[in-house]
């Protein structure tokens, strides 16, 4: 069961912040305005605390969907970078920046593990089942995010979270900030006896809505989400081989 304070986001880790409730408040910000800018001429109270719930209900709902969509979108890119980050960076038929760093991460990864990655061999003739073992392997290492001496790993980890919830939730913002441009005018032309709309409250919803429209169309991008991913991928590399040498001392 969801706790009511994690309807607010108190409840959130670092992760859930940056990775899936500001984009989903991000989302639902448009439809905010549209709230804001009907109700603070006439019915002011109503307005921000209706706009208040919308915020916390919205961005929670939205935080859960944004989620799913950027898990979603990761096989997809993933196919098309040429596999997960982590399994590019340990691949051994993959011309590595630096040989010799890659060779201490697939000996840390081994170790923490306990799992044997393919020899260079073995792997030119099972290169799918050389990458589920690598797979595997580095699945087992997603704990490290999470203990509290890694904190440039966890920063890394919600900076990829963010950057691909983003992507795979880029028609939710786009459409939720058409939908309420169009429904701010809508109401404006057509509802002005029973919502009446100022001239600044239509111009301040106008610019606000497109503002975030623009966002939404502009920065979600599959190269900040590779970015993102390979910061990662090295981060958790970097982590591994201390885990290693602590776990060896």
């Amino acid at each position: 069961m969801v706790r009511a304070a994690e309807v607010i986001g108190v409840g959130f880790d670092r992760y859930d912040w940056r990775a899936r409730l500001v984009p989903g408040i991000a989302a639902v910000l448009p439809a905010v305005t549209v709230v804001v800018s009907i109700g603070v001429e006439t019915h002011v109270v109503t307005s921000l605390a209706s706009s208040a719930v919308l915020l916390a209900v919205g961005g929670f709902l939205l935080a859960i969907a944004v989620g799913d969509a950027g898990r979603s979108c990761e096989p997809a890119l993933w196919a098309s970078w040429g596999g997960r980050p982590t399994t590019q960076l340990l691949r051994l038929r993959d011309q590595a920046p630096n040989a010799a760093q890659r060779e201490g991460w697939r000996a840390a990864v081994s170790k923490v593990t306990g799992i044997d990655l393919f020899s260079s061999r073995r792997e030119s003739l099972n290169p799918s089942d050389a990458d589920e073992v690598i797979e595997t392997a580095t699945d087992q290492l997603r704990y490290l995010s999470r203990a509290g001496e890694n904190s440039a790993l966890a920063d890394a980890n919600a900076e990829y979270g963010a950057q691909r919830n983003i992507w795979g939730a880029r028609r939710f913002g786009r459409g939720i900030a058409v939908v309420s441009l169009v429904a701010l005018w809508v109401t404006a032309l057509f509802g002005q006896e029973v919502l009446p709309i100022s001239a600044v409250a239509l111009v301040g919803g106008n610019i606000a809505i497109v503002v975030v429209g623009l966002w939404w169309f502009i920065f979600p991008s599959a190269d900040r989400v590779r970015s993102a991913g390979f910061r990662y991928a090295y981060q958790l590399f970097d982590a591994t081989v201390r885990a290693s040498k602590s776990s060896k001392s």
